[in-house]
């Protein structure tokens, strides 16, 4: 990486790091009700490499925000995928959560996320993913979630398959 690719880095994690800072105190000034800035915290917070920030004098983790995003409006897509891939390994936190949305797990979550927008093509690839490393049980567990087709140049030059970063999605 050259020097001056490190300097628009920089700028970059430094911009995000102020609209963070702008979410935290819109939290912090009555819209701890709002699913969008709980949900664009969090983001933010993957963007600006932090592990944690303090809102309304607790620390919080960008699961945490995800989790308070889904308290507030079930159907939020973008906030289930969010907390379903800011989960540890094994699918469940890595720290419990701050927010108590029940049980969950990273499949559950991309679940959610393909229910609540059928559209989200991002949670379908990563639901896809979810299914295809675990066993033939955790494909039945999601029975009623439509099968995903995905049409890439990949695909039609395979016939049968795509190769998503070394895994297959048949």
């Amino acid at each position: 990486m050259k020097v001056a690719d490190l300097g628009a880095k920089r700028e970059v994690v430094a911009l995000h790091a102020t609209k963070l800072d702008c979410f935290i105190r819109a939290l912090e000034r009555g819209e701890e009700g709002n699913t969008k800035v709980w949900t664009n915290t969090a983001a933010h917070m993957g963007i600006s490499q932090l592990p944690t920030v303090v809102i309304q004098g607790k620390e919080r983790t960008k699961a945490d925000c995800y989790a308070m995003a889904v308290k507030l409006s079930d159907t939020n897509s973008v906030a289930w995928l969010g907390l379903g891939l800011s989960l540890g390994p094994g699918g469940s936190p890595s720290t419990p959560l701050s927010v108590d949305i029940g049980s969950v797990s990273r499949l559950h979550c991309l679940r959610r996320a393909v229910e609540s927008d059928p559209y989200n093509s991002r949670a379908w690839v990563d639901l896809g993913i979810e299914v295809a490393t675990h066993s033939a049980a955790t494909a039945t567990a999601i029975k009623g979630v439509r099968i995903c087709l995905l049409y890439t140049s990949d695909a039609a030059d395979e016939e049968d398959s795509v190769d998503l970063g070394g895994r297959r999605l048949i």
